[in-house]
């Protein structure tokens, strides 16, 4: 077995010898000019090829007429494209040789092959297998030199070193009676168009030759072939010859046609392993999984790209075919999108969801659902649900969410408004808050509804329903009007600013109702919560001073340990930091009270037909309990911070919807209607 030493000097000198027989001497203007001539000649791609600079070129002067030198370059195949069989090589050489050769990653046998020389020698090769391939077998060798009429015996010695080093070098085995007048007859083909030739070969009688790689390259030549020619087909034509069979033994470059000034969008619009939501389990979410392109108004959503040339092609014979180059075009533009100032790339004018189709590009303010939800939906426009939310979904919405159908216990947020063609049942409703996955409709302007149970429901303006809210929390920072014939409140807690109004208030059950209008909700919350921070402060800061003064009390007697030093130091200072924020929630606890104190003093809860025992009816800080039925409509008002009773005030608002193109909607049961 050779060492590492022998087989890098068995390389060196192979390449050499390749390096010498299929090198190039070349002349031209520019280091450039002269690769794409060697490309063309070595038929190796550009980034294949190695060269040496014989002789440096200049441009000269006065127009390149003076002074002018062209370059000299030496081109060659680069030293990893040339070498027919390295595995054997890297197996002898170790990892220490992949940085500098071919990585070989396939799985292929040895082969190997005889060669009937002019001169009357039988010369044999043998190619190493690639990867996991078979190995030659000695056997196989013998039995086709006995099937070959012209090869005489040989000796299995011979073929059982050649085939052990399997080093892809021609090695003579043995002599034979050459016959000149019997070789084979080799023609070359061209096809019409010059992008195809092919090589057809005879059979030689007995004491005939076989083809040879240099014969074949000669043939082509003389047939005018100098581009595409495949080599490893002219190798595999030496060592096993296939007779009486036109074989494709080069090939043309057709010409690639340029590009037309197209728009390349920039906005991933595929469901791929990155946007898939993966829980704890393992387990896709595919509520997860949507495909909406949501951008923001100034985005970049697509790059206009110029138009590009097209790349010639060349023939066999080495012309050049011609190859159309792309037009510059005007760009096709959509909705609510335009091109930057330098006419390089496509901004969204709008907020929505990016359509790329026919080669247009668009943003559309307004993604449409046909059919049930599928899947979760952030998008930053309207969102449009032609069907029902089932449980278990969220959509967030910058501006308008409509449903024509019902919403089960999902959570919505939008922007704008929220209008929901049947009900809502969230079944258990609250706004997250403690951690859980609570169901909840979060609205930035108003609410429309068929009816409202078991969900939480907070609004910025108006909670508009027809046929009543039943066990939910409602909070709307001005009204909540419910007109139909069965719009009754039973159950829950419903907050509103302005005004509640319904045809019935609680039930005969006497289910518990409680009724708040005067105040700002959200300040009633934030100043409930604020006073929980500071009575859970107070009682830390209570309990940590009472350490602190018992270490201090015991470091007068003796000197605390540096562990326990540093402990006292930490509360010390986490002593000072409870009574900023001490101080701070005590400040804001003014704050908000004083806002409270402002009562919005027109704030009324009415009923136009009943209100049941049991109802709870706060106006401002006043409140009342309904201990008997009023069977004829009642309004609750404030009067000098006491609750008193007046006839029925209907509904004086005008409930009915506006669409961004102003026309009228008016809401009604399970769809909204154009009037």
């Amino acid at each position: 077995m050779k060492d590492l030493h022998e087989f890098r000097k068995l390389m060196k000198a192979q390449w050499q010898l390749e390096k010498s027989n299929r090198s190039l001497v070349l002349m031209g203007r520019s280091l450039e000019e002269i690769l794409a001539q060697a490309a063309i000649e070595l038929s190796l791609p550009i980034h294949k090829l190695d060269y040496e600079i014989q002789t440096t070129g200049r441009k000269g002067f006065l127009f390149g007429t003076m002074g002018q030198r062209n370059w000299r370059v030496l081109v060659y195949p680069a030293r990893k494209h040339i070498v027919t069989n390295l595995s054997t090589l890297q197996h002898a050489a170790g990892a220490d040789m992949l940085d500098d050769e071919a990585d070989i990653n396939i799985d292929k046998d040895g082969v190997f092959g005889f060669r009937l020389t002019k001169e009357g020698k039988v010369m044999l090769k043998v190619l190493e297998p690639q990867g996991n391939g078979k190995k030659v077998a000695v056997a196989d060798v013998l039995q086709r030199a006995n099937q070959a009429r012209s090869i005489p015996s040989l000796k299995e010695s011979l073929v059982t070193k050649i085939v052990e080093e399997g080093n892809g070098i021609w090695v003579e085995v043995a002599e034979y009676n050459y016959n000149t007048s019997v070789d084979y007859n080799l023609s070359v083909s061209i096809s019409e168009d010059d992008m195809k030739a092919t090589v057809t070969l005879t059979t030689p009688g007995l004491g005939g030759s076989t083809v040879s790689y240099d014969e074949l390259k000669q043939a082509l030549q003389r047939a005018g072939v100098y581009h595409g020619i495949k080599e490893d087909v002219l190798n595999d034509l030496e060592m096993n010859p296939i007779y009486k069979t036109a074989v494709i033994v080069a090939q043309g470059t057709p010409a690639v046609a340029g590009e037309d000034t197209r728009l390349q969008c920039i906005i991933d619009s595929d469901i791929s392993e990155q946007n898939m939501h993966v829980d704890a389990k393992g387990s896709i979410d595919f509520k997860r999984m949507t495909m909406i392109q949501s951008v923001a108004s100034g985005e970049v959503i697509a790059k206009v790209l110029p138009p590009r040339d097209g790349v010639p092609g060349t023939t066999v014979r080495g012309s050049m075919i011609a190859a159309e180059n792309g037009k510059n075009l005007s760009v096709n533009l959509g909705n609510n999108v335009a091109l930057t100032d330098d006419g390089t790339e496509v901004v969204a004018t709008s907020n929505g969801q990016v359509i790329f189709k026919n080669d247009v590009i668009s943003v559309e303010s307004i993604y449409t659902v046909d059919g049930d939800l599928k899947s979760h939906i952030d998008f930053l426009g309207t969102v449009v649900i032609n069907g029902n939310i089932e449980d278990g979904y969220e959509v967030k919405a910058k501006d308008n969410i409509t449903v024509t159908g019902s919403v089960g216990r999902s959570q919505l947020t939008a922007g704008g408004d929220i209008i929901v063609g049947n009900g809502i049942n969230g079944n258990k409703y609250g706004d997250g808050t403690q951690g859980e996955a609570m169901s909840f409709v979060k609205a930035g302007k108003s609410l429309w509804a068929s009816f409202i149970q078991n969900s939480y429901v907070e609004v910025h303006e108006m909670v508009i329903v027809s046929d009543g809210i039943l066990n939910s929390e409602i909070t709307a920072l001005k009204k909540i009007l419910c007109k139909g014939k069965r719009a009754a409140i039973v159950g829950g807690r419903i907050r509103a600013v302005e005004e509640i109004n319904a045809v019935v208030f609680g039930s005969n059950s006497g289910t518990s109702t409680r009724l708040e209008v005067g105040v700002n909700p959200k300040l009633k919350d934030m100043l409930k919560n604020r006073q929980k921070s500071l009575d859970r402060r107070q009682t830390a800061l209570f309990d940590l001073q009472r350490i602190v003064d018992n270490w201090s009390e015991a470091a007068r007697s003796r000197p605390l340990s540096p562990e326990k030093k540093k402990k006292y130091d930490e509360m010390i200072a986490e002593v000072g930091l409870l009574r900023e924020q001490i101080k701070e929630d005590k400040e804001k606890i003014i704050e908000l009270t004083e806002e409270l104190g402002n009562k919005h003093i027109d704030a009324k809860i009415g009923a136009s037909m009943r209100i049941h025992s049991g109802v709870e009816i706060l106006i401002g800080d006043s409140e009342y309990l309904v201990s008997r039925e009023f069977n004829k409509g009642q309004t609750f008002y404030l009067d000098e911070d006491m609750i008193k009773i007046k006839d029925y005030e209907e509904i004086t608002d005008d409930i009915t919807i506006k669409s961004d193109n102003d026309k009228r909607k008016r809401y009604t049961k399970n769809s909204v209607k154009l009037v």
